[in-house]
């Protein structure tokens, strides 16, 4: 019982200040959006193109918390509250001592809906009925706040668009990591870099996917230009906020400049591709490095900028360049450089992750088999043998052509003690690899060790070894046409 009379001495004390439609200080019509978040916390979630907000109830003891902005998504139009519980209909009323309504309809579902526009008020019924239960209610606009706006001399901000100039993934499973920024912007003069992630935007907590980057896009398109933005940054182990005044958004002066950015970037691109494919990578490497913040969105200058560092021994510079290619598009051939880029600093866990996901993604007709190569060298150093074998065999009978493949499936076959298979693949690996390498003296040990001796009789049969030989001819036969693929 005392319990229930704390409760009601509760709600009487709320509603005192709701009478005059106002609610924790805020009034419709008259109070601002950047006041409705200092009141209420920042936004949990912006809706109907960042005219609607939403904000976490658990502090105010409801079930839910929205406010409606005006046209010029600066002023607040409604503020709307649901209860934890629905209650009396005869006791809301009494408690905002509100007579006959001045309207009565109902929404999409049914439900009844009274409005006072003289107490500000709107009632949200559980049905449609006026003797139903009261979900939760809306404080609006009163007459005497309409007329006070009439009188007022100031005129209504005028929404002006901002400009943030950062450049987000169009990939949903990358999260709000930096791509990079645009030329001559408030995100560049801030200085934020390939990479960075964002934690919070406006004291809003935004990590581990709890915003994508069209929510982001939302809360800055709801800003005026000239407005900050707070930021909290995790840069490496790092984490701090960063304040950021936005620019006006000039669309037609924005769209002049890239377009002339992106001429250029790709005379630049093309003179650096040339080189690259000469493996002249270090300057290939500062071509690339010079068209990037020309043209921020090109995927392939991300691609092979991180190519050449990889090709340089640069692994570190290469991985933050193939995050933001894979955050622009997810591609293979980005996913396969990545994978090769971890194997190279020993990564293999992480390295096996985005190879799988690289095959996943591939052509069903493409003849190259790098990447099951790779992903088996990977199982093999893993010590995961059988899925070595098995996606080394796959890749087989992709191009039986490739001796690389076929040396790792000997490998596999041979981890596994499966000497006849172990055999035969050593063998067919020594027949089509011309060069006098590592791997071929390594193969021949092997083969020596395996090979039973003299006059003794494998469980197979002599007959089937002669059988696959013969069989392996056949196929150099189809294939002698086909070039061995090398890797770049």
């Amino acid at each position: 019982m005392k319990r229930q009379i704390v409760f009601l001495l509760l709600i009487l004390a709320w509603a005192v200040p709701a009478l005059g439609a106002t609610y924790e200080g805020l009034t419709p019509g008259v109070s601002t959006r950047a006041e409705a978040d200092k009141a209420l916390g920042a936004p949990v979630q912006i809706l109907s193109g960042g005219r609607t907000l939403a904000y976490d109830p658990a502090g105010h003891d409801l079930k839910a918390l929205s406010v409606r902005l005006c046209e010029d998504k600066q002023t607040v139009a409604v503020i709307k509250l649901t209860f934890l519980k629905p209650y009396a209909s005869a006791m809301v009323r009494e408690w905002f001592s509100l007579k006959e309504p001045d309207k009565t309809e109902t929404d999409l579902l049914g439900q009844r809906i009274e409005t006072y526009t003289g107490k500000g008020i709107m009632l949200h019924f559980t049905g449609a009925s006026p003797d139903e239960p009261v979900a939760g209610l809306s404080h609006i606009e009163t007459p005497d706040t309409a007329k006070g706006h009439l009188a007022a001399t100031k005129p209504a901000p005028k929404h002006v668009p901002a400009y943030l100039g950062l450049i987000l993934p169009t990939t949903a499973t990358h999260g709000l990591r930096v791509i990079n920024t645009y030329a001559d912007s408030p995100a560049e003069a801030a200085g934020l870099k390939i990479g960075d992630e964002i934690l919070m935007v406006d004291g809003r907590d935004v990590s581990g996917g709890k915003l994508n980057t069209a929510g982001f896009d939302e809360i800055i398109a709801s800003k005026n230009a000239h407005d900050p933005v707070n930021l909290r940054i995790r840069r490496g182990e790092q984490v701090f906020d960063i304040d950021i005044t936005l620019a006006v958004f000039d669309k037609k002066a924005i769209e002049k400049r890239r377009k002339a950015d992106e001429e250029q970037a790709l005379v630049l691109y093309r003179k650096a591709l040339d080189l690259k494919d000469k493996k002249e990578y270090a300057k290939a490497a500062t071509l690339f490095t010079q068209a990037l913040p020309l043209d921020p969105t090109g995927n392939n200058i991300y691609t092979f900028l991180a190519l050449c560092h990889h090709r340089l021994g640069r692994h570190a510079e290469a991985e933050p360049l193939l995050r933001a290619s894979l955050g622009l598009a997810d591609k293979t051939y980005s996913n396969y450089l990545l994978g090769t880029v971890f194997m190279a600093q020993g990564r293999y866990d992480e390295a096996a992750k985005v190879l799988e996901h690289a095959i996943e993604l591939r052509d069903p007709e493409a003849t190259k088999v790098y990447d099951y190569e790779e992903l088996g060298i990977c199982y093999l150093n893993l010590g995961r043998h059988a899925e070595a074998r098995q996606i080394l065999q796959a890749g087989y009978q992709i191009n039986s052509g490739r001796h690389r493949c076929t040396y790792l499936l000997a490998q596999s076959n041979d981890k596994l003690g499966r000497s006849e298979d172990a055999v035969t693949y050593y063998q067919r690996y020594l027949d089509l690899n011309p060069a006098d390498d590592e791997w071929k003296a390594q193969a021949r040990t092997r083969l020596a060790a395996l090979k039973p001796a003299p006059g003794a009789r494998q469980k197979s049969g002599s007959d089937k070894n002669d059988l696959m030989k013969g069989l392996f001819k056949a196929i150099d036969t189809v294939n002698k046409e086909m070039k061995d693929f090398n890797r770049d």
